[in-house]
């Protein structure tokens, strides 16, 4: 049993050994289209939501749109820019998640505040 611990702990060790994590601060003026590039993920997460909303319901949108951005954030935590230019990433950034998560909430927030009422 004993070995079978040992070499979870090893293939887990490796494939983590190449994950990073991005240290960006609320400020990093890093954005591709906007200047900040927590503000590129706040509108990229109302996008998001605004596009699953055509499909889905308002809190099935809300959890696809955070799936989504986890994922994104997973994947520039292993793929890094200098290594995959534009696909990559700085590494996972929990700031730019939630700076997607809070904008597809106030689209939702918006969204429960409007509906109905014309």
């Amino acid at each position: 049993m004993k070995y079978i611990v040992i070499t979870l702990i090893l293939i887990c060790t490796n494939l983590f050994a190449d994950f990073r994590v991005s240290h960006s601060t609320w400020e990093s003026k890093s954005g591709i289209v906007f200047e900040y590039d927590k503000e590129e993920h706040f509108y990229e997460g109302c996008g998001i939501y605004a596009l699953s909303r055509k499909k889905f319901g308002p809190v099935e949108s809300l959890f696809i749109t955070a799936g989504l951005n986890l994922a994104w954030e997973i994947k520039d935590g292993f793929m890094h820019c200098e290594r995959y230019g534009y696909l990559g990433g700085e590494g996972f950034c929990i700031k730019d998640f939630l700076a997607s998560f809070v904008g597809s909430f106030i689209s939702f927030f918006i969204e429960y505040l409007f509906d109905g009422k014309e």
